[in-house]
């Protein structure tokens, strides 16, 4: 099949992993004061979710000892409240009988927060991590892979997508997994530079060092001073050969001025 590869099809060609069914459930994402990544799958026989079920919950005192329950109906995920002390909210609201519940849908108990998931699987594969450039889970882990990939074979990459969504960490993850690693990362944010001047800021100078052209034009920042315009001969004569010569093109210039 003829036309360009994307990224997508080199990873997803790498992997060479067939997609099983997906399984709903939760993820354990905090409690308390601290971030968890805890999976958990509903099924036909219904979960128990409370302090003394999971380990991890056991120091949320505003948590029941069996709070609610999770359980699949007809291929959607069912919630139900135990008649705990302190209820149970989804998506902020208080859940007042048991109802069916569609991700990203968010359950707080307690002091815990759990997100609704369609399929826990990639969760329990590669749970979500904090890490030095953000909190990465496994759809920005997989989009990761991808980018080292290019970044082994390829000088370029073209990241699209919304604000918030990670290209600045993408594009950081190009560059460190590129040959280039060793040299600075500059991030140039285009949409603060004027239109009118962003060709002249980003390749002008390149150019001129690419054409051999001189540099009459207003300096850009970076670009070194221009030497005095006194001839190389007499600044290998020493202060006064070159004195002697910045005084004879003054007198050239009057001239041709007159």
């Amino acid at each position: 099949m003829g036309g360009r590869e994307t990224l997508k099809d080199v990873a997803d060609g790498a992997s060479g992993a067939p997609d099983g069914d997906p399984v709903p459930g939760v993820v354990l994402v905090f409690s308390r004061d601290r971030p968890l990544s805890i999976p958990i799958r509903a099924g036909a026989r219904a979960v128990d979710l409370g302090r003394d079920l999971i380990p991890e919950l056991a120091d949320d005192e505003r948590l029941s000892r069996r709070h609610a329950t999770l359980a699949l109906e007809d291929g959607r995920l069912r919630v139900a409240d135990c008649g705990s002390r302190n209820g149970t909210f989804v998506d902020g609201v208080p859940l007042r009988e048991s109802r069916t519940l569609a991700a990203p849908a968010v359950l707080r108990m307690g002091q815990s927060l759990f997100l609704v998931v369609d399929d826990v699987v990639p969760f329990e594969a590669e749970p979500v991590r904090a890490a030095a450039d953000g909190v990465v889970g496994p759809a920005l882990a997989r989009a990761f892979r991808r980018v080292d990939v290019v970044a082994r074979t390829s000088d370029t990459l073209l990241i699209l997508g919304e604000s918030g969504t990670g290209k600045e960490l993408a594009a950081r993850r190009f560059h460190q997994g590129s040959p280039r690693a060793a040299g600075p990362f500059v991030a140039v944010n285009c949409a603060t530079i004027p239109e009118g001047i962003a060709e002249r800021l980003l390749f002008l100078r390149a150019a001129r060092r690419l054409l051999g052209r001189d540099r009459r034009r207003r300096r850009l920042p970076g670009d070194r001073a221009p030497r005095d315009a006194v001839p190389r001969r007499a600044r290998r004569a020493g202060p006064r050969g070159a004195a002697q010569a910045a005084a004879r093109t003054g007198d050239a210039r009057g001239r041709a001025a007159r």
